[in-house]
């Protein structure tokens, strides 16, 4: 049965839609669900769908589509009765969406391996039987493309895994399409001898030109440029390297030794919280002549984060062990790290944490801890007395430019964030008083906070 629906549900039909839990009203929705039901033989419908009699779509009907969605909603909170339940299932009531969508979209995606031998979709790929393209279908190339996402972020169960390997699934895209190119050009080879193809030439099976097959021409002069480009002066030496067992992706095989020592910390601790400065040889034991594995964590973030060349099995099995991408931390782990910076380093003034800390997370705390000193990022949270108090012990630089910031103008933008700067100001310069045990006259304290918001150096008491 063919099924209009309309996109938009107004405010009034909404109002329809939830006039109470009464039993009469509860069961007049009931009749409608299954009218249609009895009608397209089943309860996909969608959350716009209204109607008067169930199965006609009507501009200004009930919405029966939001309705059904409630009931989902409404057993999750234990809303329904064992009646409601029972009645709701006799219709063949579709609990959990997202599982039939998924389950649906496989059967379609079922349907196309099983008439063309493959799962190599098109993106835009619409269809209604899986082996038909339709414009008004459903797009299973988009939902492949997103399976090979959430099996990168191990978000797709062991099950579903399964489910698509029976259906030889192409989870890495890049390496089916090389592949594939290769056997094409591997059957002209063995068909003619030689690889002199025109950089025109298209073909399906490898030794037939044909119009609507694949590029093989200008695919071998991409390899040919990337030879000449990076591999030709080395060519030689390379086959001969290999011939007695040289490792050529060295890279490849010092990345791997550094995971295996991430492994091995991750199944000894648990995590992955290390310090940049950790060495190790093991991975769960400490040792100042190992390996930099702190350091080498930060890098696998850092690369992640801005997206630089990563491969997306090195992010799979990052996942294995527990990466953790974004690094935040809490004020109390932050300012325990700050102390311990301190103590090996007697100061955490800029020029110190620049030189010395490669940790680009605490240095990031540090930098929250300015901005909040001076009156920024007030909608998250502000420095308490204390904190400032904690971090004028460690010594703590506030201000990268302090003669910037005294020729900044005050404006009513500013205002509110510079009069919370001054009294943190403020609060410092008592510190450091309270610190070195000094007692001023009230000329003397006046004078030394101007000195102070000068830029001049504090001078102890004598």
């Amino acid at each position: 049965m063919e099924r209009k629906e309309s996109r938009v549900c107004d405010a009034s039909a909404k109002k329809k839609v939830l006039p109470g839990y009464t039993k009469f009203e509860w069961d007049y929705y009931y009749q409608l669900a299954k009218a249609y039901y009895d009608h397209y033989g089943d309860l996909f419908i969608s959350s716009s769908f209204k109607t008067f009699n169930g199965y006609e779509q009507v501009e200004d009907g009930i919405c029966l589509g939001t309705w059904i969605s409630w009931q989902r909603k409404n057993k999750l909170k234990e809303k329904l009765t064992k009646e409601q339940i029972e009645k709701l299932e006799r219709i063949e009531m579709i609990w959990d969406i997202h599982d039939f969508n998924w389950e649906r979209n496989y059967q379609l995606v079922k349907s196309y391996y099983e008439y063309y031998g493959h799962l190599n979709i098109p993106g835009s790929y619409k269809t209604i039987n899986g082996y038909e393209q339709d414009s008004e279908g459903v797009n299973i190339g988009r939902w492949i493309k997103n399976q090979r996402l959430a099996y990168v972020s191990l978000r797709l169960s062991e099950d579903r895994i399964k489910k698509l390997n029976d259906l030889e699934m192409i989870w890495d895209l890049h390496e089916f399409n090389w592949n594939q190119k290769y056997e094409l050009a591997k059957a002209y080879y063995e068909y003619y001898g030689h690889l002199n193809i025109p950089s025109s030439y298209k073909t399906i099976n490898g030794y037939e030109e044909d119009k609507d097959g694949i590029d093989i021409g200008r695919w071998l002069q991409e390899q040919k440029t990337c030879y000449d480009k990076y591999l030709k002066s080395a060519a030689e030496r390379v086959q001969k390297l290999e011939a007695i067992g040289m490792i050529m992706d060295l890279q490849e095989v010092e990345w791997n030794r550094k995971y295996e020592l991430a492994k091995a910390y991750y199944e000894h601790y648990g995590n992955l919280n290390i310090v940049s400065t950790y060495r190790t040889i093991n991975g769960y034991e400490e040792d100042k002549a190992g390996v930099t594995l702190g350091r080498w964590i930060i890098d696998q973030r850092r690369c992640y984060n801005k997206y630089l060349k990563f491969s997306k099995e090195r992010i799979r099995k990052l996942n294995l062990i527990g990466m953790i991408w974004v690094v935040r931390y809490h004020w109390d782990q932050g300012y325990a790290l700050a102390k311990e910076y301190y103590n090996d380093y007697g100061s955490l003034s800029i020029n110190v944490i620049d030189q010395n800390i490669g940790n680009e997370y605490i240095i990031k705390w540090f930098c929250k801890q300015r901005e909040k000193y001076r009156g920024k990022n007030l909608v998250s949270s502000v420095l308490t007395d204390d904190q400032i108090a904690l971090l004028d012990q460690l010594e703590f630089e506030w201000f990268e430019d302090n003669e910037r910031l005294q020729k900044e103008r005050i404006d009513s933008r500013s205002l509110c964030r510079k009069q919370i700067e001054i009294l943190n100001r403020f609060k410092t310069y008592l510190n450091k008083i309270q610190l070195n045990g000094d007692s001023f006259s009230k000329e003397e304290l006046n004078q030394g906070f101007i000195d102070q918001l000068d830029g001049k150096q504090f001078i102890k008491k004598k």
